[in-house]
């Protein structure tokens, strides 16, 4: 169990790897690079707003709440917020600095949002300032808030994500004495490596941090959130209560926790069921057969295989 869960794990390094190529940090060249970035999703915006028949059939996401009727307009409405997208990009990137290891911190990993993990799963703390504030009023005086925003929160190709970060919203987390924005180049192994607590509302960075032997702190409801080297924190006293308890635990600690954990929902048969298309499948009137032989379907046509190949 403990080379399974300490050693390499390809599911998230493929992650992110693929979340990777999505950031561009700061820097001169970074800067180009983003102004470029703009200039080709909106030639290529302008393209599928006057050619559309060239291209698949695709979703418009915010047509209906914003009355759009055209694909032409969609696209003007598309380059207007991914200019805003962009924009906070560059704010985030000036305001970073580079994270001074040597000093006590904790590591906060923000949530790219919308997305569940945040709306409805971090419930309150769907507002991720709320976050910071409580872990700023919860460590010692000379510990450091180190937060890094999420690689995916600028993606060209989420344009929802604009409406979620602000100029307002990254100087109120600098007006925090304790908080510091870190690069999003900066790799998080080594965040999470020199940090004497990891912080997350439900992230994937929690899993990666309670197999490092490293105790966390979940604000959200997180599927980790039964293991005891997980804390919680609702405000700033019960903060206080729960670094205290959280750096107690050795590195040792924190694995036999977690195995304990593991050990339990295993044992109830709670870690059979990795989704929940078995639920939806439960509430259609079409019978399970039916559903798996389409998914199965899906899966062979996306593979490239048939019958015939077979």
């Amino acid at each position: 169990i403990q080379n399974g869960l300490t050693g390499k794990n390809p599911y998230f390094d493929a992650y992110k790897k693929g979340e990777s190529k999505a950031v561009i940090s700061s820097g001169l060249f970074a800067k180009i690079n983003l102004y470029k970035r703009y200039v080709v999703k909106v030639c290529q915006n302008l393209i599928m707003g006057c050619a559309p028949f060239l291209f698949k059939k695709q979703i418009l996401h915010f047509t209906s709440l914003n009355n759009i009727k055209s694909n032409f307009l969609y696209r003007i409405k598309a380059n207007q917020i991914l200019r805003k997208l962009i924009h906070h990009n560059l704010i985030y990137n000036r305001l970073s600095t580079n994270p001074d290891l040597n000093k006590k911190f904790i590591y906060f990993g923000m949530h790219m949002q919308p997305e569940k993990s945040t709306q409805p799963l971090g419930g309150e703390f769907d507002n991720q300032y709320l976050c910071a504030t409580l872990l700023a009023a919860s460590v010692p005086d000379d510990w450091i808030i180190y937060v890094k925003e999420h690689p995916n929160q600028f993606n060209p190709r989420k344009l929802s994500n604009a409406n979620y970060r602000s100029h307002s919203f990254y100087k109120s987390l600098l007006a925090l004495d304790k908080v510091r924005l870190v690069p999003l180049n900066f790799p998080s192994d080594d965040l999470i490596h020199h940090a004497q607590l990891v912080a997350t509302i439900t992230g994937s960075i929690g899993w990666e941090s309670l197999s490092a032997g490293k105790p966390i702190i979940a604000f959200g409801s997180a599927y980790y959130k039964s293991c005891l080297a997980v804390g919680h924190i609702s405000s700033a006293n019960q903060g206080k209560e729960e670094v205290k308890r959280l750096l107690a635990l050795s590195k040792s600690d924190v694995q036999r926790h977690l195995f304990n954990y593991l050990h339990y929902y295993n044992n109830k048969g709670y870690l059979v069921n990795a989704a929940n298309w078995e639920k939806k499948i439960e509430l259609s009137e079409k019978s399970r057969e039916y559903h798996i032989d389409k998914i199965t379907d899906r899966i062979k046509t996306s593979l490239g295989v048939n019958e015939e190949k077979k």
